[in-house]
């Protein structure tokens, strides 16, 4: 049978990859060749330009890195190509899907609303989305941020012949399924499990709260203030000059479907918008640092999918973690493969885009053994 696991791309090969990223790991570690910075960043240069000029073929769908340090570029460098068709290389300023790295986008609208007190966490899910099944009233918005709500997923685990049925299928008419089907895996707050239909629901949730439209509210709120001007959300017109990668650089669809839910997945951005991001939330712009804090603690106290890691509102973190130590988030959808990655103790953003599939993300598994032990 042919299966997909819609978003999570690569599972298998990102699964040690993020066990050495937040937790200690097992993966190799070269050792750079000396601790001042200079010597440094020429051994990272050197290492990643090394696994590109050999493992990425400049004629096929590629990969864009971007690292920085204390709000300065490290590494900026693409390869490959956004869209074979044309012979459009890829750039910083290729706009890819970033898949799932979405949801760390709407968790922090959400919690920028929660610091505006127009909503709370522990608010249940009837209260802004009353038309949901009214046994579904203990699911509260911290447990859709941290998985806990036991809703399944929409997307994730499913025979690829079923996944074509999504086609064209958007947030209100998913949202219609979930109204006439109350099954839950398990009591809110009583297990974890990843669910894309839980940022499906803070997407709507957000509309509400904020009375704006959820990519509205994206771009007046986070885009537009930090000058992200390259990225929008799947349904609005991209911006003027923007140049997008195609997945496998030859076709805008997903599977072969136009895959048009937003929350969980929908957003198109850079590695420059997304090292923007990273730099605002470095620098406290987009929410406080206790915000931040919050965020990035172990909400979960489990496992959310089958890799050993724990989520706290929008990102990846470390078990037990307190916070504002090290962040990530994955993405995949199809072609595309997308990570962000923090290491707030240290300044450290690492933001990879690609359009290649498993060949992209056999080149993000080897970049990061040479960037954790240069700057971790």
């Amino acid at each position: 049978m042919n299966w997909i696991r819609f978003t999570q791309y690569g599972r298998n090969l990102f699964l040690m990859l993020f066990v050495g990223l937040l937790l200690t790991g097992c993966i190799y570690i070269p050792s750079p060749p000396s601790s001042a910075m200079p010597a440094r960043q020429a051994y990272l240069v050197s290492q990643i330009d090394h696994l590109l000029d050999t493992q990425q073929d400049a004629s096929q769908p590629g990969i864009s890195i971007l690292i920085t340090k204390n709000g300065e570029i490290l590494y900026n460098r693409s390869k490959g190509m956004s869209d074979i068709n044309q012979g459009a290389p890829i750039t910083a300023d290729t706009t890819f899907d970033i898949a799932s790295v979405a949801k760390s986008i709407t968790a922090i609208a959400v919690m920028q609303l929660m610091e505006r007190r127009r909503l709370s966490l522990d608010d249940s899910v009837l209260k802004w989305l009353p038309e949901l099944p009214a046994t579904w009233h203990g699911i509260t918005i911290h447990h859709l941020l941290s998985h806990q709500s036991g809703i399944p997923d929409c997307c994730s685990d499913v025979l690829l012949d079923k996944f074509q049925e999504m086609d064209g299928v958007d947030n209100h008419k998913l949202l219609r399924r979930y109204i006439a089907d109350d099954t839950l895996l398990f009591a809110p707050g009583t297990g974890a499990k990843y669910s894309n239909t839980n940022y499906v629901l803070l997407a709507e949730i957000i509309g509400k709260a904020a009375g704006m439209p959820y990519a509205q509210y994206l771009q007046e709120n986070i885009f537009t203030p930090l000058g992200m001007r390259s990225t929008y959300v799947y349904g609005n017109d991209p911006p003027a000059g923007t140049s997008a990668a195609l997945n496998y650089g030859r076709t805008t669809k997903i599977y072969g479907i136009t895959y048009a839910l937003t929350g969980p997945v929908g957003i198109f951005s850079t590695t420059s918008d997304l090292s923007a991001f990273a730099t605002g939330l470095l620098t406290d712009k987009l929410v406080s640092r206790d915000t931040l804090r919050l965020m990035t603690s172990d909400q979960s106290n489990a496992k959310v999918d089958s890799s050993s890691l724990h989520y706290g509102y929008g990102w990846f973190v470390p078990v037990q973690g307190t916070g504002l130590s090290f962040f990530a988030h994955r993405g995949g959808t199809d072609g595309f493969v997308s990570l962000v990655r923090i290491n707030y103790e240290k300044d450290v953003a690492t933001i990879i885009l690609g359009n290649g599939g498993d060949s992209t993300a056999r080149i993000i598994n080897a970049v990061f053994p040479i960037m954790r032990a240069t700057y971790d």
